[in-house]
């Protein structure tokens, strides 16, 4: 039986409120200059990845696809742990990057937009946990 769970980066979140205002300034200032329209264009297009971004765990495998990246699976059961880094000035709030980490000390990096909720992401890795039946694997970093 395969177990599914998929969650979505959402614009609803304080990061897409921010991102949006950011928008709406520029969309103000594109009628002023080329450099105002061509930053308006790359944070629309960094704001549409973002939003884009999704993560899907299927049994023991984390895939990760967004519009504009590569898509990556990552096998968690082979895993040694897994450490989640909030890299904003919020705990609650910020880019979050995961590393998952190979008994051999290699890793495999992703790194989630501004858009996500912590308690989205709590529940997923979460789940990772129970799906490779160690409760500890997952690790929170500030």
């Amino acid at each position: 039986m395969t177990k599914t769970l998929s969650i979505r980066a959402t614009p609803f979140s304080f990061g897409g409120i921010i991102l949006a205002g950011l928008l709406l300034v520029l969309a103000a200032l594109a009628y002023s200059g080329w450099i105002e329209r061509v930053l308006f264009i790359l944070l629309f297009a960094y704001f549409i990845d973002a939003w884009s971004e999704k993560l899907i765990l299927k049994n023991d495998t984390v895939e990760f696809d967004s519009l504009f990246r590569r898509r990556k699976k990552i096998i968690a059961c082979r895993m040694s742990d897994v450490l989640i880094v909030h890299e904003g000035l919020n705990q609650e709030r910020g880019i979050v990057s995961v590393r998952f980490r190979h008994p051999d000390k290699t890793t495999d990096f992703l790194s989630l937009g501004p858009l996500w909720k912590r308690s989205d992401l709590e529940e997923f890795f979460g789940a990772l946990e129970k799906a490779v039946d160690d409760c500890k694997l997952v690790e929170h970093v500030r």
